[in-house]
């Protein structure tokens, strides 16, 4: 039937899907790892959006390493499978491809966890800087270690001391 040409689809499609996620981590590994990281750690929405996006990412290689291991595990000693890709391929070249793929997925993986962790690090120390407005705002004047009451001094004029 047409199941050599649904396989060689799906191969084929696991080689695109391999190729792109490589080359965003090559991308994120730059910005997190390369010179610009610290700016990038100074920066709190864009260091959330580039951890959220690694955590999304992260989902997607797990499920990308379920299926290549699903297809492995389906194409393992398949000859029609395999002649679809390959005039008299080796019948368990396609499972070895996805097996590839999987082990491929792993490494990247464990990639996003240390872009994880170094991003954590990075925010980490980064100094946080005092706002004396939002201080003040939130304290109701004062500045850090007061009251919080107002900083004018009552004079007899206004019925104080």
């Amino acid at each position: 039937g047409r199941r050599p040409e649904v396989a060689a689809a799906c191969l084929e499609a696991e080689r695109r899907r391999g190729r792109q996620v490589e080359e965003l981590l090559v991308a994120w590994h730059a910005a997190v790892w390369g010179p610009g990281a610290e700016a990038l750690a100074s920066d709190p929405a864009l260091l959330a959006l580039t951890r959220g996006l690694h955590m999304r990412a992260g989902s997607l290689v797990e499920q990308a390493w379920r299926e290549s291991v699903q297809l492995a595990a389906e194409t393992l000693g398949d000859t029609n499978v395999s002649g679809a890709f390959t005039i008299g391929a080796d019948p368990g070249a396609v499972s070895e491809e996805m097996s590839s793929a999987a082990e491929r997925y792993k490494e990247m993986r464990q990639q996003l966890e240390a872009n994880l962790d170094r991003l954590a690090k990075l925010e980490a120390a980064v100094p946080v800087s005092f706002n004396r407005k939002a201080w003040d705002d939130a304290h109701g004047g004062g500045g850090p270690g007061g009251t919080g009451a107002p900083t004018a001094t009552p004079t007899t004029a206004d019925g104080g001391i």
